[in-house]
């Protein structure tokens, strides 16, 4: 992750519906290399830039 923000912990959950593996304790979450998990660690800095982009909506496509 870049920048001084907070990192975006996704949970276990999150992970599973990702396909990604549960990481072992030397890894860090927010380092891990998936299109979702980058996207979401980018959102604090652009929010406090006033660059994020608002939901309009939602659609669950994991079903």
């Amino acid at each position: 992750m870049q920048g001084s923000s907070p990192a975006v912990r996704p949970t276990r959950l999150c992970l599973t519906m990702l396909n990604i593996e549960i990481p072992t304790l030397d890894v860090k979450i927010s380092d891990l290399n998936h299109d979702v998990i980058v996207e979401a660690q980018r959102l604090p800095q652009a929010h406090a830039a006033n660059g994020a982009k608002r939901i309009l909506s939602l659609s669950d496509s994991c079903g």
